[in-house]
């Protein structure tokens, strides 16, 4: 999310209330299962 420094200086409660807002909504996107390995294993 962008935004201005004149947005932040100005309404910051309105800012905090995207930024909290578009969290919301990448925190209930699905995430992909995700597989670790060694790289350095044989």
């Amino acid at each position: 999310m962008q935004t201005l420094p004149s947005r932040l200086r100005d309404d910051p409660a309105g800012v905090i209330g995207e930024l909290i807002a578009a969290h919301e909504v990448a925190s209930a996107r699905p995430r992909p299962t995700v597989h670790v390995t060694d790289a350095n294993a044989a």
